[in-house]
């Protein structure tokens, strides 16, 4: 009997040692992210990258949709990833516009974009992101923790 519960202990350490990142903090509440990327197959993986490290994400492909995300339910939002090249309204735009907003100024936003320019990058933080990721120099396992981190 004792062999067999040492035997489960080390598989699951071994599980849980394959699955997470050294040093992860596993008491972190879940978080309700809203997740702004208008390329469907990044936001698909993001999205699963989010859930299987046990977080909510909500989906926007535009920053006219985030807009009436935050409408319906801004209070439960934790976080916002946001890419900067959408549809429409720009991601700029759309920080822009939310840091004017009394209930939502204060939500906290990561910008994750392509775009890798100084000016672009000084742009963001100005008008109010809390961080700035370019897409490129991270691979997206990468991002996902940065963020979760941030959130």
């Amino acid at each position: 009997m004792l062999h067999s519960k040492v035997k489960r202990d080390i598989l699951v350490k071994m599980i849980e040692k394959s699955t997470t990142k050294e040093g992860e903090d596993h008491s972190k509440k879940p978080k309700h992210i809203l997740v702004v990327e208008d390329d469907r197959a990044l936001h698909k993986a993001i999205i699963f990258k989010l859930k299987r490290l046990g977080h909510f994400p909500i989906s926007a492909y535009s920053a006219e949709e985030a807009t009436e995300i935050l409408k319906k339910s801004s209070e439960e939002i934790d976080f916002i990833w946001l890419d900067i090249l959408l549809p429409g309204m720009d991601g700029l735009e759309f920080l822009r516009l939310m840091r004017k907003n009394p209930a939502l100024k204060d939500k906290k936003v990561t910008v994750i974009s392509v775009s890798g320019g100084l000016m672009m990058k000084d742009r963001a933080m100005e008008l109010g992101a809390d961080d700035y990721i370019v897409k490129s120099d991270h691979n997206l396992s990468d991002i996902v923790n940065m963020v979760v981190e941030k959130s």
